[in-house]
């Protein structure tokens, strides 16, 4: 999956984790071509993912928050009208938008 490719499918998605197993589509496994057994980061693809993840959290169109359980969850731009109605039934955090700096994700 390219850059583009990664983009179109949290498009088609709407709602994706980056890695983390939940109730959404996930972005790593999803390249990985099935489950990936501890970090993202040691699969041989993890330069796929890694390029795919810095594409998503550069576009204009993504929100990278912490929407879901606390993991990093991309919300595409097509669904931040229904996000915002909906926006008084999460906490403050889980919308915040996150920043990746390096390998850690902070709060801004």
């Amino acid at each position: 999956m390219n850059q583009k490719e990664a983009l179109a499918f949290v498009e088609r998605h709407g709602i994706v984790l980056q890695a983390a197993r939940g109730p959404l589509p996930n972005l790593a496994e999803t390249i990985a071509g099935g489950a990936i057994r501890g970090s993202w980061w040691g699969h041989p693809k993890r330069k796929e993912i890694f390029h795919a993840v810095k594409t998503i959290g550069a576009s204009p169109n993504v929100l990278v928050c912490k929407l879901v359980e606390g993991k990093i969850t991309y919300v595409h731009r097509s669904l931040w009208p229904a996000l915002i109605k909906l926006a008084s039934r999460f906490r403050k955090e889980q919308l915040a938008k996150a920043v990746k700096l390096d390998a850690y994700t902070m709060q801004s």
